[in-house]
Parts: structure tokens; sequence; C-alpha cells
């Protein structure tokens, strides 16, 4: 993710945007969410005018990309299955304490995993990027682009799967399909 000030407005700084992407069986009651403070990089206008052409380093910055092991949201899932729902926050997204000091965990100290209702990787059909804003105290504008949404080392073992369509007549009686 790369994340800047918009001219002409406060700056931003530094972990004020959070970036998040939430996917899942539907965008209410039953998604992951995972979320990453992000850093702020120079504005191209800025960059240009100081210092010339920025490195893709520089644009899209190591602290704010995600990656994360698919196997932690499963594992965040069995957790939140034994929690009692009355204790959730107040918009239902369970967040464990840290799954990241574990060594199971996935090593970052930025990404925060959330859970909310059962989702089901089988039942994935949405998929939403977007910010907000983690200073309360003030309101922020800025300019943040999200870029290459990859999936990686899938285990595609492979399973088994049918379909049967039977449409019959029982002699004036019944028709069943």
């Amino acid at each position: 993710l790369h994340a800047e000030s918009l001219p002409k407005e406060i700056a931003l700084k530094d972990n004020q945007m959070v970036g998040f992407i939430r996917f899942g069986n539907d965008f209410t009651q039953n998604f992951y969410q995972i979320e990453i403070p992000l850093k702020v990089t120079l504005s191209s206008a800025v960059a240009n005018s100081n210092c010339g052409p920025l490195s893709p380093e520089t644009v899209w910055p190591e602290a704010n990309e995600i990656d994360l092991s698919l196997d932690l949201l499963t594992q965040m899932k069995i957790l939140a299955m034994s929690i009692d729902p009355t204790k959730l926050p107040a918009d239902g997204i369970y967040y464990p304490d840290s799954d990241l000091n574990k060594p199971e965990g996935d090593g970052s100290n930025s990404l925060r995993l959330g859970i909310k209702g059962n989702p089901n990787f089988g039942l994935v059909r949405t998929l939403m990027v977007g910010v907000k804003n983690d200073d309360p105290l003030n309101k922020i504008k800025g300019e943040v682009w999200f870029n290459e949404l990859r999936l990686a080392d899938m285990d595609n073992q492979g399973g088994m799967a049918d379909l049967l369509n039977v449409d019959t007549n029982l002699a004036d009686f019944a028709t069943v399909s």
C-alpha cells in the first residue's frame, strides 16, 4: 500500500491511517479483516520538485506490505468460536489479543487480524479494500493506493465434486426434479 498527504492539507502522519482488506461471505456478518497502520511517503509532486523521481521502494514501503499465512486466519477462527458473543466489541469483530509473538504467528508487529461471524474460505464472495482513521481526535485526509493483491502457495490438494440433474414424470402422478 502507498499513503501520502494531499496537497494544501494538513500533513498526514505515520499510523494515522489504517489500510484494511475484508473478505468473506458478505461485508457485514461473516468476514475476515486484516489491518495495517500505514507509513506515509512523499507525494510525487513534492518528490519531483525536491529530489527527482522516487524509487519503487520509496513509493511502496515494505512496512506497508501485508504478507500473511491463511493458516493464521483458520487458527483465529478456532479461537473466535470459543468466545462468548456478549463479550465482543460493539462492531462484533473479534481481534485476538496477540497472535504475533507465537511461533505460528505472522511475525509482524503491525498486522491486526479480525474475524466476525463464521466466514468460510469455500464461500468467499466479497472482497473489500479500504482505509480508516486511527486517530479519532483528528480529521485526516490523504491518498492511498492498493497494488498487487496476490494469493500464493495455495494447497491445491484435490477434492471431488459432482453435479447431477434429474427430471422425471411418474405417469400423470407426479413430476420430480
